[in-house]
């Protein structure tokens, strides 16, 4: 299994847009591994 955990971030955030992004204490995991047969989740 493969596991990657990012920070999350803020865009669109007052008049900047996406020129500026807030790091915030909460974090974007994903996680996969091999199946035997062919699926989607």
């Amino acid at each position: 299994m493969v596991s990657v955990r990012v920070p999350a971030t803020i865009a669109n955030w007052g008049p900047a847009f996406d020129a500026l992004g807030v790091a915030v204490t909460v974090y974007n995991t994903v996680q996969a591994q091999v199946s035997a047969s062919p699926a989607v989740v």
